[in-house]
């Protein structure tokens, strides 16, 4: 009786145990179903309006800034700006090189900076790491020493007993 009533005790509580794994399991998927359902939604909206400017511009001429019926506002806007600004065009090269020779310079400096600062911290966290090895094994080795002295202590007491007992 015992034997039978452990056994369907035993299955009972198999049973309740996969029930529960059961239902904690439906809950995740209904969760991360949910949080993907939110995400989805948040970016519909923006999603439709790419797609929407995407389809659009297809249409468009290769470099158009305007639809078609407003271009040609816009090259007679470029003409003017053009023609106004013929006089100081080669200045404008010239500090535009000054402008770009400056930039680089100043990155190529903050690049070495940083690859410095980077060989100096690799360089101390080497050298500590360096460290802590030697004085892990300086002090294993020592550990190993004073327990092999404390061997030979015990050995020569014994010799010094059997010697004694020995004379006698």
């Amino acid at each position: 009786l015992s034997l039978q009533f452990s056994h369907f005790m035993g299955l009972a509580f198999w049973a309740v145990y996969q029930s529960v794994v059961v239902i904690l399991l439906l809950n995740l998927l209904i969760a991360m179903m949910n949080t993907t359902y939110t995400k989805v939604s948040q970016s519909a909206d923006l999603e439709w309006k790419y797609s929407k400017s995407f389809y659009q511009v297809q249409f468009l001429a290769p470099r158009a800034t305007l639809p078609p019926p407003f271009r040609m506002f816009f090259y007679f806007a470029k003409l003017m700006y053009l023609s106004m600004n013929v006089e100081g065009l080669e200045e404008r090269e010239t500090d535009r090189e000054d402008r770009n020779k400056d930039y680089f310079d100043l990155l190529l400096k903050m690049v070495k900076r940083k690859q410095h600062f980077d060989h100096e911290n690799s360089i101390q966290d080497d050298f500590s790491d360096l460290r802590q090895d030697i004085q892990n094994i300086v002090s294993g080795k020592q550990k190993s020493v004073s327990q092999e002295i404390n061997e030979l202590k015990k050995i020569m007491f014994d010799l010094k007993k059997e010697m004694i007992s020995l004379k006698k």
